[in-house]
């Protein structure tokens, strides 16, 4: 399927939104799906991974979610928290169980790098050099491989 960017960020956001109760109940950040500002910035690559991840959270364990949370009206659900005791109900086990499947997907650590705020700073990061044409940052395992290249390469430490 192709898309453009700008759909998947809308899609994203959309999807994100419907799972709030879900990720409150699952005690997840509120801002745990959230998209950077900046996101229209990344590559394509990036937002069409978190895009196909987040469609199949949303359409395989947010769906079981919501479908055990439609068992009960939201009424019911409030009396439930509100009163205790009500461990031990066929739905409310259903939900913890769900719920615990929801949460270990959204807050695994194998979750694409569109989620991971780090990641999409270090992108943005890189993509601000490149348009200033700064060269990139390297790290120090690189500069030791690009010196010692170097070194055959003039002589200096020739093996005998």
């Amino acid at each position: 399927m192709s898309y453009s960017k700008q759909f998947a960020i809308d899609e994203i956001i959309r999807m994100a939104s419907e799972m709030l109760p879900a990720t409150t109940h699952c005690s997840i950040k509120f801002d745990h799906l959230a998209l950077h500002e900046r996101t229209a910035e990344l590559s394509m690559e990036i937002v069409r991974e978190g895009y196909k991840w987040l469609r199949d959270v949303y359409e395989s364990s947010f769906a079981e979610w919501a479908k055990v949370r439609a068992l009960v009206s939201e009424e019911q659900w409030g009396r439930y928290e509100l009163w205790g005791g009500f461990h031990n109900h066929r739905e409310v086990v259903m939900l913890k169980k769900v719920s615990l499947e929801l949460r270990n997907i959204l807050i695994s650590r194998v979750r694409p790098d569109l989620f991971k705020k780090g990641k999409v700073n270090g992108e943005l990061k890189r993509t601000d050099q490149a348009k200033r044409g700064k060269p990139k940052k390297q790290s120090k395992a690189s500069q030791r491989v690009e010196a010692a290249s170097g070194e055959d390469q003039s002589g200096d430490q020739q093996p005998s």
